[in-house]
């Protein structure tokens, strides 16, 4: 058994899944108190201009591009608003903010856990479903994240899904400079160019899992063209709604409250028809499945 695109045009052999807004699709709450908490703490420590506000903006303005990256981009607005350096290490302020979200993910582990935290790590609903359907035919199951490997990993380990590999983007990028490439992180392709390498996969017979426009541009970057776009507002929209609506542009929209595998079979099936070979050269329709 296999799965194949609809239209005939190849096999599916890997699912490419981003973790955070993905999988998780509450999870940025708990990253994002975390490395705010982190921050305030560490520039209240130096100056007396501490702008929650302001971290909230650069952080809804930095999303998916890493935490370091998030740090080092408040340092230098801080600098531009306030007329002063202060003397942290966005690498220190990371290694900070990991220890901290560590904490958080097992506290939500525990009977103790209040609401609220259970919550930043619900698993979006399909996901397991679509793991399920993916392993049950052969297609092989990685998460490619701009997280570190530290971080990634007990993320994961907190989904309750075995996957295939996990990589974080740090393991990417040293991979990537073992072999002689550059893989940055996202919106570079690092990630995703390090799991279709490690596991010998073309990105036309793949399907990424992402929730922002950086993750995007690494999917497409790596040459992964088939996305689900795991967007995170709950309004309703049904499968059976879905094709009648965008089977022209291949495009389908729906929303959290759809199971992921609903929105999978829209575009691909179980086992390649006999009357439908492969012919060679032909390039997979891009089929972006926007989950809204």
């Amino acid at each position: 058994m296999a799965l194949i695109y609809r239209d005939g045009s190849g096999t599916v052999d890997a699912f490419l899944f981003d973790c955070d807004g993905t999988i998780f699709p509450n999870v940025e709450k708990a990253h994002e108190a975390a490395s705010c908490d982190t921050l305030r703490d560490a520039v209240a420590a130096h100056s007396k201009n501490v702008d929650y506000n302001l971290m909230a903006t650069v952080w809804e303005e930095e999303l998916g591009k890493g935490i370091r990256n998030f740090m080092q981009a408040y340092l230098d607005r801080h600098a531009k608003e306030f007329g002063e350096t202060l003397p942290l290490l966005a690498e220190q302020l990371e290694a900070d903010y990991e220890d901290a979200y560590i904490q958080m993910a097992h506290r939500a582990s525990l009977p103790t856990a209040t609401p609220t935290e259970k919550h930043f790590f619900d698993v979006r609903h399909g996901v397991k479903e679509a793991v399920a359907e993916g392993r049950a035919n052969g297609v092989l199951m990685v998460v490619a994240s701009n997280a570190t490997q530290r971080i990634l990993d007990v993320s994961i380990s907190a989904s309750g899904i075995q996957f295939d590999d996990v990589i974080g983007s740090d393991t990417a990028t040293a991979e990537g400079k073992a072999l002689g490439f550059d893989w940055k992180p996202k919106p570079e392709g690092g990630p995703f160019q390090c799991a279709l390498h490690r596991h010998n996969v073309n990105p036309d017979n793949a399907i990424g899992f992402e929730d922002t426009g950086s993750g995007m541009q690494s999917l497409q970057k790596a040459g992964v063209t088939n996305i689900v776009r795991c967007k995170n507002h709950a309004i309703e929209i049904k499968v059976d709604q879905i094709l009648a609506a965008n089977d022209i542009k291949t495009t389908v929209s729906v929303s959290t409250r759809c199971n992921l595998l609903d929105a999978l079979k829209t575009f691909i099936a179980v086992q390649a028809p006999q009357s439908q070979p492969q012919k060679p050269g032909t390039a997979p329709s891009q089929l972006v499945a926007q989950l809204s």
